[in-house]
């Protein structure tokens, strides 16, 4: 596990997984398709895994994979239905550390 100051979905493979803390929750984040910043997230108060598009906010779907996420700022989650269409989002406390497993095995 590594501790990053700054996060590129884009930049990550299939099968990473990306644990970051809020300020009042904890989450992890199984990388599907990080060319869409698409994925499995797991915490905070969802009821079980659900499909995000995991973003620093704000963040559009076009910049979500290359717009870097730091520290200090919020996390855009655009929870997704089966067909990918956005059905709501999610605006996170402050994130106080992210940290990368890298060639991490989804389960989804």
């Amino acid at each position: 596990m590594e501790k990053v100051t700054t996060l590129v979905i884009g930049d990550l493979a299939i099968g990473d997984c990306v644990e970051f803390r809020t300020a009042h929750s904890h989450y992890r984040f199984w990388v599907e398709f990080p060319d869409q910043a698409v994925g499995i997230l797991f915490g905070g108060r969802l009821p079980g895994p659900t499909r995000v598009r995991l973003s620093a906010d704000p963040a559009t779907a076009t910049d979500a994979p290359t717009r870097p996420i730091h520290p200090g700022e919020h996390a855009r989650l655009v929870l997704l239905a089966p067909d990918g269409t956005a059905i709501r989002c999610i605006v996170t406390s402050t994130i106080v550390e992210i940290m990368v497993v890298k060639n991490g095995r989804a389960a989804a």
